[in-house]
């Protein structure tokens, strides 16, 4: 579904853009280029409670990625890695790998459990469902008065047993000004100047070359070859685990065969 008039379109694209507005261009190359400036270094949010609150205070950052299972990775669900494309064709991961990469999104944003300003990697599913509650808060709004994500909190709700797609639930608090001067101060003393917030964001979205995407892939044990993807890699498995039983004249319907040994692993769908 798309809303708050982000366009279909079929040209991928990366970099920073407005919420609630149509992808940026996928030629900004200011984004490629590194900052020698030293920026402050952020924690990452992670969600280790039920409910956690945030305040954004960024505009949206947009980059693709591929979560893949090799074996080094960190993660039981695989880890993920940036890809060159569409900025770079020669990327291992569509060339090689053989997996399309998927839009992902980081924003800046406090988090109310410390008030520390920390990087929020979004998954598409929580981004949908933050656009979403955007659109039904500006529903009524006029034109000139919409708001965006920097003027409430949000609350995620996460739960761990849910369904890939209802892992995490967003609930959009009460609209007030952008920030306030506490905000803002808290801003201020954690990363130096407001001007901080686009300078870590934009460093954040930094397009790797295919080189560089092909070490990161190399340091978790690839092989160069097509990666199998979660369900298709447990597929294989389950495969080679099945042994199957000759039919005899004694069975009842000899033409099935009956599984003796080994059982098909569960699937275990990977987090968001």
């Amino acid at each position: 579904m798309t809303t708050n008039n982000e366009t279909n379109t079929n040209k991928p694209s990366v970099g920073i853009k407005a919420w609630g507005t149509v992808a940026p261009d996928v030629n900004q190359k200011k984004f490629v280029k590194r900052d020698e400036e030293v920026l402050p270094r952020l924690k990452y949010l992670k969600f280790t409670q039920q409910c956690t609150d945030v305040r954004l205070i960024s505009e949206l950052g947009v980059y693709y990625s591929c979560r893949v299972s090799l074996p080094k990775c960190k993660s039981p669900f695989g880890d993920i890695i940036r890809s060159a494309w569409p900025v770079y064709e020669d990327c291992p991961l569509k060339n090689e790998a053989k997996l399309e990469p998927k839009k992902r999104y980081i924003v800046l944003a406090i988090d109310r459990t410390d008030d520390l300003v920390k990087i929020f990697d979004m998954a598409p599913t929580i981004y949908s469902k933050i656009d979403a509650t955007l659109t039904a808060k500006n529903k009524r709004r006029a034109d000139d008065d919409h708001v965006s994500p920097l003027n409430f909190d949000i609350s995620i709700l996460y739960s761990k047993d849910a369904p890939p797609t209802d892992k995490y639930n967003v609930v959009g608090q009460d609209s007030e000004p952008c920030l306030s001067q506490k905000d803002k101060d808290l801003i201020i003393a954690q990363l130096g100047s407001m001007d901080m917030i686009d300078k870590i964001l934009a460093k954040q979205l930094i397009i790797p070359k295919g080189d560089t995407v092909r070490k990161n892939l190399n340091s978790l044990g690839w092989d160069g070859g097509p990666i199998l993807k979660k369900k298709e890699e447990k597929e294989e498995k389950a495969d080679t685990k099945t042994k199957l039983a000759e039919a005899t004249d004694d069975d009842y319907d000899f033409t099935k065969a009956t599984v003796v040994e080994g059982t098909q692993e569960e699937s275990t769908d990977a987090a968001e």
